[in-house]
C-alpha cells in the first residue's frame, strides 16, 4: 500500500487548480502510488463570503466537468483520489470530500458536519452539512474521513474512534493568522496530535496551502500512526508530495 499526500498552492482559479491536481495525480501514479490525498477545498479554495449569490458560483457537483475529469483520470490510472471542494448538492452548498475509486467511476462523498467553514448566521436553506461519518471500503482497506473542525467535536471523535475502519483521512485548511511562527504551530500541532490519539487510527493529515491576499494557510502533511507518532512529514509552506509505503520500515518523527 503506497499512499501519496499532495500539496500545492491553491489559487482562485478552478481551472488552474485542476491542471495542477491532474499533474500531481499523474506524478503519484508514475511513482506507483495506490492513492493520493489532497487538502480540504483544494479545487475551489475556501473563497465563500456567506453570500449565496456569490458562493453558488463556487460550487461544483460530482458530475461537473472539473470533477469528472478527476474521476476519469483516477479510473484510467488505477489510482484512488481523495479530493476536497465546495459541492453543490440538492440545492445546497457543502464543504465536501470525495473518494474517487480507481477501477470504476464511482465515488464516496463525505460532507463536513461541523459549521466552522462559514459564518454562524448563514441560511440553513443554502449552506448544508453532513450528518454522519462514513466507512469507505477500498482495495487498500477501510477509511473514514473527518474534515478540519470535525476533529474538535467530541461526539465526532468518539464516532471516528468506534467506526469499523482501519485508517483516518484528515484534510483541512488551517490558516496562519495572525502571523505564522514555527513555534506557534509546534504547540498547536500537539493539540491536533492529542485529538488524533483519542481516535487511535493511522492518520493521513494534509493541510491546504493558500497565499492569497487576506487569507493564508500554511500547508504541511503528516502521516501519524495509531499512537500519534509522526512517520512521514511534508514541510509547511512547501508544495510537494510525500509517500507512505506500508512496506517501509519507518523511523518515528522523521522529516521528509
Amino acid at each position: 500500500m503506497k499512499i501519496a499526500l499532495a500539496n500545492f498552492e491553491i489559487t482562485d482559479s478552478i481551472p488552474k487548480n485542476i491542471k495542477t491536481i491532474t499533474h500531481l495525480i499523474k506524478t503519484a501514479s508514475a511513482n506507483n502510488a495506490d492513492m493520493i490525498i489532497f487538502p480540504e477545498d483544494c479545487v475551489t479554495g475556501l473563497r465563500n463570503n456567506d453570500n449565496p449569490e456569490h458562493d453558488i458560483k463556487l460550487g461544483l457537483t460530482i458530475r461537473s466537468a472539473e470533477i469528472l475529469t478527476i474521476r476519469e483520470l483516477a479510473r484510467e490510472l488505477n489510482i484512488i483520489v481523495v479530493l476536497g471542494f465546495l459541492e453543490l448538492y440538492d440545492g445546497k452548498l457543502y464543504d465536501s470530500c470525495i473518494v474517487s475509486h480507481d477501477n470504476t467511476m464511482t465515488v464516496d462523498v463525505y460532507r463536513r458536519i461541523t459549521r466552522g467553514w462559514h459564518g454562524p448566521a448563514v441560511s440553513p436553506n443554502f449552506y448544508g452539512h453532513g450528518e454522519e461519518l462514513k466507512r469507505i471500503e477500498t482495495r487498500l482497506g477501510t477509511f473514514t474521513i473527518l474534515l478540519c473542525g470535525d476533529l474538535f467535536d467530541d461526539n465526532l471523535v468518539e464516532q471516528a474512534k468506534n467506526i469499523d475502519a482501519e485508517f483516518l483521512i484528515y484534510p483541512m485548511l488551517r490558516d496562519s493568522y495572525p502571523k505564522f511562527k514555527a513555534h506557534w504551530w509546534e504547540d498547536e500541532f500537539e493539540v491536533y496530535r492529542e485529538r488524533l490519539q483519542m481516535i487511535g487510527k493511522r492518520t493521513f493529515m494534509i493541510n491546504g496551502l493558500i497565499n492569497s491576499e487576506g487569507y493564508k494557510t500554511f500547508g504541511g502533511g503528516w502521516v501519524l500512526d495509531e499512537l500519534g507518532i509522526v512517520e512521514k512529514k511534508l514541510y509547511v509552506f512547501k508544495p510537494g508530495i510525500i509517500y507512505y509505503n506500508s512496506d517501509d520500515v519507518l523511523s518515528p518523527e522523521i522529516q521528509q
